[in-house]
């Protein structure tokens, strides 16, 4: 592992702490990036200034090689009025909060998936995920929301279905009491099945790479 990977590490680890954010940023200074640390540094320090976004835009195609974003599609985050959140070609979303990327928006499970293949949670310290060809199931009589295994319904490909991968990172991330065991997740709202998804996905692509689950690192 060279060192930017180890420093890289520590930030994916503890995605809470600005430390590691800015021994990142000084290590990209001495190493020939001082645009992309002081991205980081602005965003850290919360800075009053439209620096970060610009840097941001003027950098994406070297900080990010690959990654593709909708042309002029970057808006300041209206919930912390700080992140930016970035629209990427296809539907996807990123978005920057303390120079990295907090939220990630995947228009399909199989983008989702794919994410967790490229391991992006060895680079990003990712704690919040929508996927939106996902869509938890509303039981009409109970008004109980449930995510459903693929493995147990015979009707492939729906919404409310989750992968068995998925599946497991479930069990990892959300109380086990609210588990019909091998067959569906119940929560009591829509919005409290979708924070479930996301927890779930979370802990998926960090276990990927080898990262402890967030309610395994210290707060």
């Amino acid at each position: 592992m060279t060192e930017r990977q180890a420093i890289l590490r520590s930030v994916c680890e503890n995605p809470a702490e600005h430390t590691p954010r800015m021994v990142y940023a000084d290590w990209l200074e001495e190493n020939g990036s001082p645009d992309y640390a002081e991205f980081i540094r602005d965003q850290v320090e919360n800075r009053e200034s439209t620096r970060d976004w610009d840097l941001l835009n003027d950098h994406w195609e070297d900080w990010f090689p690959g990654c593709k974003r909708y042309y002029g599609g970057f808006n300041r985050d209206r919930r912390t009025n700080a992140g930016i959140a970035v629209s990427l070609t296809g539907g996807g979303r990123a978005v920057f909060t303390d120079g990295f990327v907090a939220e990630m928006v995947f228009p399909t499970l199989e983008k989702y998936m794919r994410a967790v293949e490229l391991r992006l949670w060895e680079r990003q310290p990712v704690t919040s995920v929508k996927i939106l060809d996902r869509e938890p199931y509303m039981h009409y009589q109970t008004s109980i929301w449930r995510w459903y295994d693929a493995r147990f319904l015979s009707a492939a490909g729906l919404a409310y279905e989750l992968p068995i991968e998925l599946w497991g990172a479930f069990h990892d991330m959300n109380k086990r009491s609210l588990v019909r065991r091998d067959k569906s997740w119940s929560f009591d709202t829509r919005d409290a099945a979708l924070v479930g998804l996301s927890l779930g996905a979370v802990a998926l692509g960090r276990h990927a790479v080898g990262l402890p689950m967030l309610s395994e690192v210290p707060a």
